[in-house]
């Protein structure tokens, strides 16, 4: 939860909350803020998604999710879509794990093939995969279809983070 200025409370945010979604080997994918209502009613939802490129920063993360929800909260509609489908000529980033028995070795590889990564394992215990550039988008575009979105439909995540009742 995050300090809500009054600014917003006049406006009729009265809570601000953020969850985030992570999958094995690769950690957060993305970043959400939502504004909430007095009666628990998501007013407003920004996302903030990683690029495999970067180490996660939650602190950014929430910065940019959190501008987000407010742009979309003030002007009173949804903007930034979520493409993916531009990015797909981009090359994968290679990946490498380093594991010390055969039953890390085991979990690596059947967390990876449960996200859909092909695996390699070298002579040296280590475990490699290419990730493609566009694996957090495409996750994200699984959930939402814009990273700024005005009182948008609750996901079924959200539902039971926020305790959202229909």
């Amino acid at each position: 939860m995050s300090k809500v200025n009054e600014e917003l409370k006049k406006s009729g945010v009265f809570n601000v909350k953020y969850y985030y979604k992570n999958k094995p080997l690769i950690g957060n994918i993305f970043t959400v803020c939502a504004l909430l209502s007095e009666d628990n009613k998501i007013l407003a939802r920004g996302i903030s998604i990683r690029s495999v490129l970067d180490a996660h920063n939650k602190k950014t993360a929430r910065r940019i999710s959190r501008n987000r929800a407010l742009s979309a909260f003030f002007k009173q509609k949804n903007s930034d879509p979520i493409c993916y489908d531009e990015i797909e000529t981009v090359p994968s980033i290679k990946r490498s794990f380093k594991f010390k028995s055969e039953e890390d070795k085991e979990k690596l590889i059947n967390d990876a093939r449960n996200i859909g990564l092909n695996v390699s394992c070298s002579t040296d215990n280590k475990m490699w995969f290419y990730l493609p550039y566009s694996y957090p988008m495409n996750i994200t575009k699984n959930y939402f279809d814009w990273k700024s979105e005005f009182n948008p439909t609750a996901t079924e995540d959200e539902k039971k983070i926020f305790r959202i009742e229909e």
